[in-house]
């Protein structure tokens, strides 16, 4: 049985402990296939890869305050893949899965469910590009009315794909703003310093982070009364489960869409991520035009897009 992993540890501390648990040394690959160990790491090369990834997850678990490697869920690890996804290769970020699934298979048994695959990202939002307002509302004419509508969403409030699934009325309590962050009090502010019209709601993205989006009053007049649900719908995105309160396009559907009618009205397509660099772009001259400082309109930006690193918003505006 594992040893438990006690939280005073640090994060390479704790990597260290469970590492060595799970460590094979001298058994082959053979019979470990034979005795059902899929949890158990045989070469050295596999324990350091192990021992670092477990390390980096479980310093992103203190910071979430989500326990330490012993008592995370698996629907924290899958959160962790889904923002590592922003920032790494998908060979790397496939290398860090295999080791999460052993580290679940060693902390639960060896019929734990596998952990979903994650999608990397990072090619996607270095080559991506902002479309000009004229070249989205082409792309909208060629949609359907709930996959326009989710590409307005996009490139107005900075969505992304599968965040539609998880929004949420502000005013209804019934999804808060993750409160371990700090969030800026001048996001979704105007050119005079207050809030244009809309409503806010919240969405869940990347890691579990709940955060505030301003919906424009007019999207979210034609979202309320052409888009919600009667009855909560459950739907399978990538391997993941969202349960949805829109018919509004989101996930791979709706990025499959954005694409094809890209191509279809332009000759080309930089993704449906191409709308959240849109909406970056935008906003960084709104707040910059009304007299803000470049380095704290684009920390308010980077808010506003689910960031808390700077450093990754500038791909965006590039």
């Amino acid at each position: 049985m594992a040893k438990a992993v006690h939280s005073f540890r640090g994060g390479k501390g704790q990597a260290k402990l469970v590492a060595a648990e799970m460590a094979r040394h001298g058994e082959s690959r053979h019979a470990a296939k034979i005795s059902g160990d899929k949890a158990g790491v045989q070469g050295l090369g596999t324990e350091r890869i192990s021992r670092q990834v477990m390390g980096q997850y479980a310093e992103w678990l203190h910071q979430e305050r989500r326990g330490d490697l012993r008592t995370a869920t698996r629907e924290a690890a899958t959160h962790y893949l889904e923002q590592r996804a922003e920032a790494v290769s998908q060979s790397t970020l496939n290398q860090e899965r295999q080791a999460l699934d052993r580290l679940q298979r060693h902390l639960h048994g060896p019929g734990t469910e596998a952990l979903p695959r994650v999608r990397s990202e990072l090619e996607t939002i270095k080559t991506g590009r902002a479309y000009t307002a004229g070249q989205l509302a082409a792309i909208c004419s060629a949609q359907t009315p709930r996959n326009a509508l989710m590409t307005e969403l996009s490139a107005r409030t900075s969505i992304r794909a599968h965040e539609s699934y998880s929004l949420r009325r502000a005013s209804s309590g019934e999804q808060p703003a993750s409160s371990h962050r700090t969030w800026s009090a001048d996001r979704f502010k105007g050119a005079n310093g207050s809030r244009p019209d809309g409503e806010l709601y919240t969405v869940k993205g990347k890691g579990g982070l709940v955060r505030q989006v301003l919906i424009p009053r007019d999207l979210a007049t034609r979202l309320e009364e052409g888009f919600r649900l009667a009855i909560p719908e459950l739907v399978r995105d990538r391997g993941i489960f969202y349960v949805k309160n829109y018919g509004v396009g989101g996930g791979q559907a709706w990025s499959q869409s954005f694409s094809a009618a890209s191509k279809r009205v332009l000759n080309f397509s930089a993704g449906g991520h191409g709308c959240r660099h849109s909406y970056a772009q935008n906003r960084l001259a709104e707040l910059q035009a009304a007299g803000w400082e470049y380095r704290a309109a684009r920390l308010v930006v980077s808010q506003e897009m689910g960031h808390f690193r700077e450093s990754v918003i500038d791909a965006y505006l590039r």
